[in-house]
């Protein structure tokens, strides 16, 4: 009986969704480059504004957050009970692109129960054909907002025409599993660029130039073989304000920008710095190097 009723379930909500997303389809017409409704901040009706969800009303899987990472809102999944089974949060939005990004970074808090998992995925297309894609997970928990990265893997050298985003918790659901999620990004190749062709011989990371700066300053660094990098800014108290990088690069020497304005360009939470001084720190395998740097109102 119970898996009779969790499959009418799953059919019912798979319907609802499919309405839900033909609704939003005109609104991401528009927005080519931007993920719609990235902030999660537009609501209609309980639903956000360009987003599908796996909701039955009057009960909602996906609601509007007062918990935002920034700006006034963030979406809420949260597993609950439905006709003696249970409905999963499920959050998918679908619109054209035409760039090739390197990663989907974004900021969530989870609360596992049962092993639950907080899953993240994106597909890009092409005509229809699947040309690309990536994923994040895990059962960790976490009350405070953390970033997740989706680092993306390339099958052609083809430049995509949409791309789908999927937020959901898979499997069988836990009551009390909940994610909140908030302030998604594509990260493109521009973000960080490659110097010259030579393959550097170490792994090495340059002082900032200039230094003091104010608001920007440039940071070179050298990967000599395919390594997952990180490269992130803390403040003096060891609190994380800035990923300037965080992907999988190949051998060679990269250049990047650290801003202290805004923290738009430096992947920071929107918020200027203040004068003082602070630490930038390049992992890279095991390699692992901090530089000082000084900013100069």
């Amino acid at each position: 009986m119970a898996t009779f009723m969790d499959g009418c379930m799953r059919a019912f909500s798979r319907t609802v969704f499919s309405f839900v997303l033909v609704m939003s389809a005109n609104m991401n017409h528009a927005l080519a480059q931007a993920i719609p409704n990235a902030g999660f901040e537009t609501w209609v009706g309980g639903y956000p504004v360009s987003w599908g969800v796996s909701s039955i009303p009057p009960i909602f899987t996906i609601t509007q957050s007062n918990e935002p990472h920034s700006g006034i809102s963030a979406a809420d999944g949260q597993v609950i009970p439905y006709q003696g089974g249970f409905l999963r949060p499920t959050l998918s939005a679908s619109f054209p692109i035409n760039t090739r990004p390197q990663a989907l970074h974004g900021w969530y808090k989870f609360t596992s129960i049962g092993d639950n998992q907080f899953y993240v995925r994106t597909e890009f297309y092409l005509l229809g054909a699947y040309i690309g894609d990536g994923y994040f997970s895990t059962r960790t928990s976490t009350v405070t907002y953390r970033e997740f990265t989706v680092s993306i893997d390339w099958y052609t050298t083809l430049t995509p025409d949409s791309v789908t985003i999927t937020i959901f918790v898979p499997g069988g659901g836990h009551l009390g599993t909940r994610f909140v999620v908030d302030d998604l990004t594509f990260r493109l190749p521009s973000d960080v660029h490659e110097n010259g062709w030579s393959i550097p011989q170490e792994f090495s990371v340059e002082q900032n130039y200039p230094n003091p700066f104010n608001p920007t300053t440039k940071i070179n660094f050298s990967v000599p073989t395919t390594s997952f990098t990180t490269l992130k800014v803390f403040d003096i108290l060891g609190k994380e304000v800035a990923t300037l990088v965080n992907e999988e690069l190949k051998p060679g020497s990269y250049e990047t920008t650290f801003s202290a304005k805004g923290g738009s360009a430096s992947g920071g939470d929107g918020k200027d710095l203040s004068s003082g001084v602070y630490f930038y720190r390049l992992q890279a395998g095991s390699f692992v190097e901090t530089k000082k740097l000084l900013l100069l109102r």
